[in-house]
C-alpha cells in the first residue's frame, strides 16, 4: 500500500511489471508507471519480449548469463496454486481463460 501511495504522489497512477525468470526463479523485472494506459495483448507481449532480451543481453555482457541460466541442483517445490495452474495448462486452457476462472491477472 505504501508503494502505491508513494507512486501516486509522484504522478504514477498505473503501471505494468514485466518479470524475468530463469531456471531458478525470478531474476528481475521491468516496471513501467505513469498515467493509465491500456496495452493490447500484442503490446504486452512485445514489452515482455523486449524486457527478456534486454535483461539477458545485459547479463551476457556482464558474464553472468551462463551461471543464472544453468539448472540448479536444489529442488524447488511448486505451490498448490502453481500446480493448479499447471493442471489447467495441461488441460489446454489459455492464460486468459485461467485468469478469468481464478479471478487473477493473466500475467
Amino acid at each position: 500500500e505504501q508503494m502505491m501511495a508513494d507512486a501516486a504522489q509522484h504522478g504514477l497512477g498505473d503501471g505494468y511489471v514485466f518479470p524475468v525468470h530463469g531456471r531458478s526463479g525470478l531474476l528481475g523485472s521491468l516496471s513501467i508507471g505513469g498515467v493509465p494506459v491500456d496495452l493490447s495483448p500484442v503490446e504486452m507481449s512485445l514489452f515482455c519480449g523486449v524486457t527478456h532480451k534486454a535483461f539477458w543481453r545485459l547479463l551476457e555482457l556482464r558474464g553472468d548469463a551462463d551461471a543464472l541460466d544453468s539448472p540448479t541442483l536444489m529442488e524447488t517445490p511448486l505451490t498448490r496454486r502453481e500446480l493448479e495452474i499447471l493442471h489447467y495448462l495441461a488441460d489446454g486452457m489459455t492464460s486468459i481463460e485461467i485468469s478469468k476462472l481464478l479471478s487473477i491477472s493473466n500475467h
